[in-house]
């Protein structure tokens, strides 16, 4: 609540006090677990928060990336997993190839090999 993004995002009155936020989180909080809000139209609160897997609080995010390749819609991560890709590649090539086809932006662009002959 003290960021930028806490500022906006905002919390109810009760957790100003920090003791009634830890009283209201603590039995709940698991090791490599992130905290994050349920309904993300309201602020934070002892009725709209969870702890989720760092992973699964990454795929709701509003600002995700989805890419659908051949009728299946992953994200980047997803798709760079299964693929054994490199994620960073396939950002770079989303965001700055925006006329690449979703395969392209997977796996780049088929380089196409030119042989030069030489008359004499």
């Amino acid at each position: 609540m003290f960021t930028l993004k806490g500022i906006k995002i905002g919390c109810n009155e009760e957790w100003r006090d920090y003791r009634t936020f830890y009283k209201d989180v603590i039995d709940t909080c698991e090791e490599n677990l992130v905290f994050s809000r349920i309904d993300k139209s309201k602020p934070f609160s002892r009725n709209n928060f969870i702890w989720l897997d760092k992973d699964v609080a990454a795929n709701i995010k509003d600002n995700t990336i989805r890419l659908e390749y051949k009728g299946e819609i992953k994200t980047l991560k997803e798709w760079a997993i299964q693929f054994r890709l490199s994620v960073n590649g396939i950002k770079l090539r989303y965001y700055l190839q925006k006329e690449y086809s979703s395969e392209e932006i997977l796996f780049g662009r088929k380089k196409i090999k030119t042989f030069i002959t030489f008359c004499h």
